[in-house]
């Protein structure tokens, strides 16, 4: 419960940063896979992958860290989402690491965190025709005018539409005020036939 709770706040992150709701996601037991071992999927290609236990903890250097301590057991790996020195440690040794100065962050968030960098930096590909459809439909019902004044007074697509779109997500520009990219699209083609 707490991972499907992480990952729908990573969801709600995203659509808030960039304005792109994600609608469908599947969790599915893979028996090919070590227990132990996750994989993120898009479009059927994996694009992220780690080793966590589902009680076990990632320890990242905190910058205060004092020792390192000394128990059994402990691997060590990078951060799947920003790739930073960690350990991966079981749940009864947490509180050694804590101690030590390392931030301990359960499996869930690590996860979760990790599923949202991908979203991030897939975010171009996330875009489809029907979800652009979506978005420019929001803006039909809200602001017609607006809406008419782009598609159905200019030749424009949603086709067109899509790549501007990505263009401002390739730049890290949200696109989640929908009715100003429309204004704006307008305003330019109005614009361009003085």
């Amino acid at each position: 419960n707490s991972l499907y709770k992480e990952i729908a706040y990573q969801r709600n992150k995203y659509d808030d940063e960039y304005g792109i709701p994600i609608t469908t996601l599947h969790y599915r037991d893979n028996m090919s896979l070590d227990s132990d071992v996750y994989q993120i999927l898009f479009n059927g290609l994996k694009v992220g992958e780690f080793k966590i236990g589902p009680k076990d903890f990632l320890c990242i250097d905190s910058g205060n860290v004092k020792y390192e301590p000394d128990v059994p057991f402990v691997r060590k790996t990078k951060d799947p989402s920003y790739n930073v020195d960690a350990y991966v440690v079981e749940k009864k040794y947490r509180d050694i690491y804590e101690k030590a100065g390392y931030t301990c962050i359960t499996a869930s968030k690590v996860i979760a965190e990790h599923f949202g960098t991908i979203l991030r930096k897939n975010r171009t590909k996330l875009l489809d025709q029907c979800l652009v459809n979506n978005l420019a439909e929001k803006v039909r019902k809200n602001n017609p005018d607006v809406y008419s004044d782009v598609f159905f007074n200019r030749t424009f697509s949603t086709s067109n539409l899509k790549i501007i779109l990505n263009y401002l997500l390739e730049e890290n520009v949200s696109i989640k005020d929908m009715n100003t990219i429309l204004e704006t699209i307008a305003d330019y083609a109005a614009e361009e036939k003085r």
